[in-house]
């Protein structure tokens, strides 16, 4: 078995039940569309198939903020005084109205469990992981003081800080609820003694079950933290990039997700002066700044996105997506550290009236070059002087990788046993090679 970078995302709309979607990171179909994981396959599938189904029930970010149903994770309504009590702690009349046998759930977003529980802790964003073949929601606590001496103080959501520390593992189990709290590192005093404080509520770092603690990504709520103190003048780094509409430029993932990090910026000249790069691993954390020589010049991402917008591929894209009545929309730009220096590659996305995106552009710099391409590996032939751009989905050798993929996809099925899947990749398939055959 080999591991495959994915990202996770939640679906969830009228009339469908809660889905959580494997996007592949590296790959699109040959017509530019997503392409996604089911749970048992070995290939990847076009579209944008639920990997797991979470259930109207389940403990999840999108979840509501009262559930009252047979079926709910909470308290049985199994007499009148628990009924008034809940109704009027939780300012929900339907406690009250509830059939025989009904059970009512809050707290059902896992930030908010999770805050609940250990109020002292600031929980990051909650991220989905496998762990045992069970969806579980993790989050990182930070612990964060203003009363650090001789520490520079940046601007946190909950004031000024002059220590902003990821100290705690909170897990939030997506089917029972269940809330698991675990230390870091086994050597930060602040953490052990919130430890001892709340009894047993916070395990030791040895009890992280190993399928979370290998692979959990940094926080970027963390990261943009330690920028911002990177920003003072001792350090000479410059201030972090900001986009047109003057926010900061959010951490980047590198592919896979093992790296994220942070551009910043001289002033005057408006150049990459460098970069905070992070990087999780288990046995612990590890930051880097990169520093760029003033000799050397690294466009800003807004330098770079007023010179792809030049390009005549980029522009004729625009034209026809605009006239086909879809949306053209720009990615944002990311940085990623290559043998050959500093890289950047932006992706853009058809949405047509659908809603059904399709990548239909990447562009790519490297030194003062830049390419473009209908796809990563077509950016950079293109950038080498190898190719010209082509419209997506054109060509022969386009049509024989989407069908490559639906054979794929066909032979997945058949060996799991899903006949029905399978008689529909090869539906697919006919209609690819075939697309005058009448029916």
């Amino acid at each position: 078995l080999h591991a495959r970078p994915v990202w996770f995302a939640l679906r969830e709309g009228l009339g469908q039940a809660p889905a959580l979607l494997a996007i592949a990171d590296d790959q699109v179909s040959a017509s530019g569309g997503v392409l996604t994981w089911r749970e048992g396959d070995s290939t990847m599938s076009p579209g944008s198939g639920a990997y797991r189904e979470l259930g109207a029930h389940s403990v999840r970010p999108t979840a509501p903020a009262i559930d009252v149903s047979p079926d709910a994770r909470g308290a049985i309504l199994d007499s009148w005084t628990k009924r008034l009590v809940l109704a009027w702690a939780l300012q929900a009349p339907a406690a009250l109205s509830a059939p025989s046998g009904s059970r009512l759930g809050w707290r059902l977003d896992p930030a908010t469990r999770l805050q609940a529980a250990a109020p002292f802790a600031q929980w990051t964003r909650p991220r989905p992981r496998l762990a045992d073949g069970t969806v579980v929601w993790t989050s990182d606590g930070l612990l964060t003081s203003a009363n650090v001496p001789s520490s520079a103080r940046i601007e946190w959501p909950s004031g000024p800080a002059s220590m902003v520390r990821s100290a705690f593992l909170g897990t939030v189990n997506a089917s029972t609820g269940a809330v698991r709290i675990f230390r870091r590192d086994a050597s930060d005093s602040l953490a052990a003694a919130w430890a001892r404080i709340t009894g047993p509520l916070i395990e030791a770092p040895g009890a992280i079950p190993p399928e979370i603690r290998y692979g959990d990504p940094y926080p970027e709520e963390l990261l943009l933290a330690q920028a911002r103190a990177l920003q003072d003048p001792a350090w000479q780094m410059g201030r972090i990039e900001r986009a047109s509409d003057g926010a900061e430029l959010k951490p980047s993932a590198s592919a896979g997700g093992s790296d994220v990090m942070i551009p910043f910026i001289r002033e005057l000249s408006r150049q990459v002066s460098g970069f905070l790069l992070a990087r999780r691993t288990p046995f612990g954390d590890s930051l880097r700044v990169i520093r760029i020589d003033t000799a050397v010049v690294e466009p800003s991402a807004g330098t770079l996105l007023e010179k792809w917008k030049l390009l005549p591929f980029q522009q004729a894209l625009f034209d026809s997506v605009r006239a086909a009545g879809g949306r053209f929309e720009l990615g944002r730009p990311r940085y990623a550290v290559a043998r050959d220096g500093i890289t950047a590659y932006q992706p853009a996305w058809s949405v047509p009236a659908t809603g059904r995106a399709q990548l239909v552009l990447v562009n790519v710099m490297l030194g003062a070059r830049l390419g473009t391409g209908r796809s990563f590996e077509e950016a950079w032939r293109n950038f080498r002087g190898e190719v010209g751009p082509l419209v997506p989905g054109a060509g022969p050798e386009a049509v024989l990788e989407e069908a490559r993929r639906w054979m794929r996809h066909a032979d997945s099925a058949f060996k799991r046993g899903d006949f029905q899947e399978m008689g529909r990749a090869l539906q697919f398939l006919r209609e690819l090679l075939e697309p005058n055959r009448k029916r």
